[in-house]
């Protein structure tokens, strides 16, 4: 229904625009929309074409996203620079506009500039902003920033955030649970809820029906698909588990979601009885992780690997399980080193079966 809602509201938003074509309101919510709909070029054109966008810090943030979104270099980047500088807005009117830019900042490796634009959209930020910021804080180095006191009314995303670094991983489930109910179009509360409710709490049934959820409005989304296929293999339904991984298109999946997979694909594959092929498909995965510079992929799918290699009681197993325990215990990340102790665990009790 709410995917109906999306295409049927096109033309209500054209003729919006039409009659609005400064309002930023309408501008920002037009871009989301047709950037929803799978119409990446429209979503930044209606943004680019708009009168306000060169002197209006909401639409010039919405600039600066959606185009490291698509993939292109915006070309507000100028204006940008001089909104932030000039101090002719109130902080919380330039919030979003100090974390797009502190983002770009950080994925072209200037981490200290980031960090200082991070800190000043921190000033009075929207709920936008601190979402953003606490989803860049491991790569920024802000792990430790004292983000918990940050006042943002409803801020569910940053909140769902904020508990996942700290591993806090029943509340970031349900702040995952209310961030879906604002912004049921997005797939992005649907994966990390699902992802943490299948490799943390390991509340299978919680993980696939919020994932299904998901799907309703993201129909196909590999990553979604997965943490279903993954969360039905963990609960000891690999057939079920299989026919999930059937209805994916890789095509359509990000690097970090093929990869994920390929692993859920050797751990069916383990469990439907299948171990030499259980192997390949992680063997293979940890070479797709290193070809992509994926570190904790690899890191992942070794300790997944050791776990499967020690219920199939093959020896070799320990080797495997160090030399992912040690990137994660080294990188911190609190979702990693949730796993990795979860796995120790598992193969801890294998050892004792």
């Amino acid at each position: 229904a709410l995917l109906g809602m999306a295409e049927t509201g096109m033309q209500p938003m054209r003729v919006a625009l039409a009659l609005a074509p400064t309002n930023r309101f309408i501008v920002r919510s037009a871009s989301r929309l047709f950037l929803h709909a799978g119409d990446p070029d429209e979503a930044l054109a209606v943004i680019r074409k708009s009168q306000a966008a060169k002197f209006d810090p909401w639409l010039v943030a919405a600039e600066l996203a959606v185009s490291s979104v698509v993939g292109k270099s915006p070309k507000l980047w100028k204006e940008a620079g001089n909104l932030v500088t000039s101090k002719n807005f109130a902080p919380l009117h330039t919030s979003e506009l100090e974390a797009a830019i502190g983002s770009i900042e950080l994925w072209d490796g200037r981490d200290r500039r980031a960090r200082e634009h991070f800190v000043n959209g921190l000033t009075a930020p929207s709920e936008n902003a601190l979402a953003q910021v606490v989803w860049a804080a491991r790569d920024a180095g802000m792990l430790q920033f004292p983000f918990e006191k940050v006042q943002v009314h409803r801020a569910f995303e940053a909140e769902a955030f904020v508990s996942r670094n700290k591993g806090d991983w029943d509340t970031s489930f349900e702040r995952c649970r209310e961030w879906a109910r604002e912004e049921a179009f997005s797939s992005r509360p649907y994966g990390l809820g699902s992802g943490i409710a299948a490799s943390i709490l390991r509340k299978y049934d919680d993980a696939v029906d919020f994932a299904r959820g998901g799907l309703k409005t993201n129909p196909g989304h590999p990553g979604l698909q997965n943490n279903i296929a993954f969360a039905l293999a963990e609960a000891g339904r690999p057939e079920e588990a299989q026919q999930e991984l059937a209805k994916v298109n890789l095509d359509l999946a990000s690097v970090e979601s093929k990869a994920c997979l390929l692993a859920t694909a050797g751990l069916v594959a383990y469990l439907r009885g299948k171990p030499d092929e259980g192997k390949a498909f992680y063997e293979y995965t940890i070479q797709f992780a290193v070809t992509q510079n994926k570190p904790m992929l690899k890191a992942t799918a070794q300790l997944y690997l050791a776990r499967e290699e020690a219920r199939a009681g093959h020896p070799g197993f320990e080797k495997i399980f160090a030399a992912g325990n040690d990137h994660i215990q080294k990188v911190g990340d609190a979702f990693a080193k949730a796993i990795a102790d979860q796995i120790n665990r598992d193969i801890l009790r294998l050892r004792k079966a």
